[in-house]
């Protein structure tokens, strides 16, 4: 599964066309965002990856790919902290950290990596099976 990442400019009416795009394709999208200054990040993950790619390509926006897996955790303090240490001293580095789930257990976490391989293997006894439809 991939995050997709829009950045726009932080004003009025950016998300809505992005958000308007995909709705327009009936692709089906849970959305982040932060605007940081004049500029606004915008992840998101879809039921319909190809879908998004046409529908963002056809409108002219920009946007990138990151590979993302899905750590469990349990709701206590130090689990984030723990779960980036280990991404950190395997080497990789953590494009997006987006809650997905939460529950009693615990909550799961969409990580987007730039190295999949690396980050599956430093939080192996964490990975756990989530998708979005």
């Amino acid at each position: 599964m991939n995050a997709f990442i829009v950045e726009l400019p932080n004003r009025p009416g950016e998300m809505a066309r992005v958000t308007e795009v995909l709705a327009a394709r009936n692709v089906n999208i849970l959305v982040w965002g932060i605007g940081i200054g004049d500029r606004y990040g915008m992840p998101f993950v879809c039921n319909d990856e190809e879908g998004a790619r046409k529908a963002l390509g056809d409108a002219g926006i920009s946007y990138r790919e990151l590979p993302i897996l899905h750590v469990r955790m349990e709701d206590k303090p130090g689990q984030s902290a723990a779960a980036s240490r280990k991404l950190a001293d395997a080497g990789v580095n953590i494009g997006l950290w987006a809650p997905v789930d939460t529950g009693p257990e615990g909550f799961t976490v969409a990580v987007g990596v730039d190295d999949l391989e690396a980050a599956e293997t430093a939080l192996s006894g964490q990975l756990t099976t989530w998708s979005y439809h």
